[in-house]
């Protein structure tokens, strides 16, 4: 973590903090240079290519709704600032084409810009909340070990609102100090609420997070208008009672549609929207979730630079050898533009080295990628789904290597961790660190994969793809710790410490945490949306320095990270 990220997130903060006078500040901002001496006129003639990286896995409904929703504040906030003339075009963070390419928002090629809004959700879309419910030691009791009772016991927690806290973990902020139940007055009669939990004892992962949640089980959908949308007027309400299969009915539960309704055919959407076609951006962007293997395999840097490589399989040369109007590169980026990179994930990285193909059009490709029952190939699917814990070709995500460590020291206490140094200072640290370091080196915890590139790979890539690389902005929106609740006297040294140890306790949690219905998360949106540490993101941002930008997703809305855009893109406007 650096000061620039510290910088950011308190921006961010004080946006949600102080409301609309944050928003009136910035656009008095923005005024304030575009009213100066022929500033207007020079900042109008400022030009923007936006490529947008959109995760769509399920669990990205909620970001993806808040996404779009926010977008049309965030183009009329940059023309206010006198950035008018923007394009804009999105690509998935899926590094390997879907084989069935007949389904609905299927990826055809890796990085070929989106442009077919979805029209509807999977089942994991459906509205939830985050509770252990299910969990306390009175279920298990009382039921001695009746599967159906125990569901029951569990629906009546969802159904009475628990108050929930569990065990101190003093690495975790995410960890409150007590544990208890509270049970409170139930809800209205008639409410139904059910649990979907886990095994009691996998209610809880190492870092806190939870893996059971509580969900609106609903008949009709006004139910769930009432419950989601009360403030909302009755003919833009717009929540659905969704029946999983169309006749699961047990199943049914509370969910927002993608807001779609008004996007054109594919047939009619450009790949690439220019100035006068950005209200067209909710559309494109709209990428959906996909349940397919293929699109569970994330890659957002890989996919960014496949889409904009000037060489690579999105810009077709001609005999002449120049660049095709078919060349994606060419389309979206123009000479005279600041090009800005903006990724939306709410989980990491894992871009495959570029000189590994993920072609698996044949199968013999498909084979050699996977395994074919002999051999394991390059990829087998097993590494694709823990491909966060492998580490890349250097080494280099310490919160990981740290995470590894703590994982070996839970087993054997007599191993030393960078946790042993905690509270020590200057030479104090420095002398505490040495066998900490030597011991890590000795048992090789930090984890070094050849098959996955360093970001450091992509950073000199993508700063390529302009004459003057300081044209070429970078923003991360992705998962984070979040900050601990701070005082007078806390300083920006305890926000960074307790965020690293937040992160490594997250990685600890995926080493450690895998049994089936297990998940580990690092933040939790306020609508039940739940994030992984995007380190790999939030390092290619940093990278960046003045030009990088890092801001949360696990927030009420898209706000804050729209206005910190805008304040970054009125880097490129001439001073007046």
């Amino acid at each position: 973590m650096n000061i620039h990220r510290i910088a950011v997130l308190l921006f961010g903060v004080c946006i949600l903090a102080c409301g609309s006078s944050a928003s009136s500040s910035s656009s008095d901002a923005a005024a304030a240079k575009t009213d100066a001496k022929d500033g207007s006129v020079a900042a109008k003639l400022v030009k923007l290519d936006f490529l947008w990286v959109i995760d769509q896995s399920p669990s990205m409904c909620q970001e993806q709704r808040a996404l779009t929703k926010g977008v049309d504040d965030f183009i009329a906030n940059l023309q206010k600032a006198g950035i008018a003339d923007v394009q804009m075009a999105v690509v998935t963070v899926q590094q390997i084409a879907d084989l069935d390419k007949t389904q609905p928002g299927a990826v055809q090629a890796v990085g070929q810009f989106m442009h077919a809004a979805a029209t509807t959700f999977p089942p994991n879309c459906m509205a939830q909340n985050r509770v252990p419910c299910g969990g306390d030691t009175p279920c298990s009791q009382a039921c001695a070990g009746d599967a159906v009772c125990i569901q029951q016991c569990a629906d009546a927690q969802c159904t009475q609102a628990i108050d929930f806290s569990f065990k101190v973990n003093p690495l975790s902020s995410m960890c409150p100090a007590a544990a208890t139940a509270t049970f409170n007055d139930p809800p209205p009669a008639g409410t139904d609420w059910r649990c979907n939990t886990a095994q009691p004892q996998y209610i809880q992962n190492d870092n806190c997070s939870t893996n059971s949640f509580c969900w609106k089980h609903c008949t009709t959908d006004q139910e769930c208008r009432d419950l989601y949308e009360p403030q909302v007027p009755k003919d833009q309400q717009k929540m659905i009672c969704y029946v999983p299969g169309g006749t699961a009915v047990e199943k049914a539960g509370c969910m927002f549609p993608p807001d779609t309704a008004d996007c054109p055919p594919a047939s009619q959407l450009p790949a690439v929207l220019d100035k006068d076609h950005l209200n067209l951006f909710h559309c494109n962007a709209m990428v959906g979730a996909s349940m397919t293997q293929e699109s569970k395999f994330e890659g957002g840097l890989r996919a960014a630079w496949m889409a904009l490589d000037p060489n690579g399989p999105n810009c077709p040369h001609g005999a002449d050898g120049k660049p095709t109007a078919d060349c994606q590169y060419k389309q979206l980026v123009r000479d005279d533009a600041w090009l800005v990179l903006v990724f939306v994930s709410n989980d990491d990285d894992c871009s495959v080295d570029l000189n590994i193909s993920l072609d698996i059009s044949m199968k013999a490709n498909k084979d050699a990628l996977y395994g074919d029952g002999v051999s394991k190939g390059v990829l087998p699917k097993d590494d694709m789904f823990k491909c966060q814990q492998l580490g890349d070709a250097v080494g280099g995500n310490q919160a990981l290597n740290d995470g590894v460590c703590e994982y070996k020291k839970s087993f054997d206490p007599s191993i030393l961790c960078a946790s042993d140094c905690r509270g020590k200072s200057g030479a104090d640290f420095a002398a505490c660190m040495v066998p900490v370091n030597a011991m890590a080196k000795a048992k090789g915890f930090a984890r070094v994969d050849s098959r996955f590139a360093p970001v450091s790979d992509f950073v000199n890539r993508f700063k390529s793809l302009k004459a003057d690389p300081s044209h070429v902005f970078v923003a991360s929106i992705t998962g984070d710790a979040l900050p601990i609740a701070t005082t007078a006297t806390t300083d920006e040294a305890q926000v960074l410490d307790q965020q690293h140890w937040d992160e490594v306790t997250y990685f600890r949690s995926l080493i450690h945490n895998v049994a089936q219905g297990q998940a580990p998360y690092i933040c939790e949106g306020v609508h039940g949306g739940t994030s992984g540490y995007g380190s790999r993101y939030i390092q290619l941002a940093q990278a960046f320095g003045s030009r990088g930008l890092v801001q949360s997703i696990c927030g009420a809305d898209f706000a804050p990270a729209f206005l910190a855009l805008v304040d970054l893109a009125l880097q490129a406007a001439p001073k007046p």
